[in-house]
């Protein structure tokens, strides 16, 4: 960092540091790439966009922030999944939402890796607060249209995994819920609880697997209210589910 601090320090090399910051190697990695990897915790990294965000115009800063590397990942990816602490990320989310159009921050918020991923995938996946997770959605729903913002939801990764299969903690997931609930049509919403991944696991296998029984049957009871009694038996009976009586579902 004390390169960059130098550069900055003297006014007359903001055009440098911008070129230094901007710059990428032969495999499309750029400073924050190679930053937010190597970072327990995300002060640094901050302290890095900061610097861009005082030497780029406001158009060039948006377009840096949304930079992909090799591997489709841009820097919320990599945040999401490196750094522990989901401040840091939100910190990032809203750097971008400053400078970049809505539209254009809606599209930073959906954009996928080579695998499919997109930011809330991997938020779901390797932040442990899901109050993190919570505050990403509502930062998309407050930029998206409702339909872009159900589509967001409803994405799968390449293994077909949703979010609602990737959020372990049952609270948070149920809030995900609400969410789809609110802004899904019922025939969309449905179809959102019943999405299996490759392996034919449904978000009923994950949590009857982890014994979690008061979101469970919660579930059971979004799928119940919306869901034709045959779609709703289909659903409780798909594959991995066992058991569901003890639930308390007949």
């Amino acid at each position: 960092m004390s390169v960059v601090q130098c550069l900055v320090e003297d006014s007359t090399s903001r055009s440098e540091v911008a070129e230094f910051l901007l710059g990428a190697n032969n495999v499309d990695w750029t400073e924050l790439d190679y930053c937010s990897p190597h970072q327990e915790i995300g002060g640094t990294l901050l302290n890095l966009v900061e610097y861009g965000k005082e030497c780029m115009t406001s158009e060039v800063f948006g377009t840096w922030l949304q930079a992909k590397n090799m591997h489709g990942s841009n820097l919320l990816h990599v945040a999401a999944k490196c750094l522990g602490d989901g401040g840091t990320l939100l910190k990032l989310v809203e750097y971008g939402k400053e400078c970049m159009a809505r539209e254009v921050f809606g599209e930073w918020l959906q954009a996928q890796d080579m695998n499919g991923w997109n930011t809330m995938h991997v938020c779901a996946r390797f932040q442990r607060d899901g109050g993190t997770l919570l505050k990403l959605v509502q930062y998309g729903k407050e930029c998206m249209t409702g339909e872009v913002f159900g589509a967001w939801l409803q994405a799968q990764e390449d293994d077909s995994w949703n979010v609602l299969h990737l959020c372990s903690d049952g609270e948070t997931l149920l809030k995900l819920v609400e969410y789809g609930k609110r802004c899904l049509t019922s025939e969309d919403f449905v179809a959102w609880l019943q999405a299996q991944t490759s392996e034919d696991w449904n978000v009923l296998t994950f949590y009857h697997q982890n014994r979690d029984r008061g979101t469970l049957e919660k579930l059971v009871e979004y799928g119940k209210q919306r869901m034709t009694s045959e779609d709703f038996g289909a659903w409780l009976q798909a594959q991995h589910i066992e058991c569901l009586g003890t639930c308390g579902v007949e």
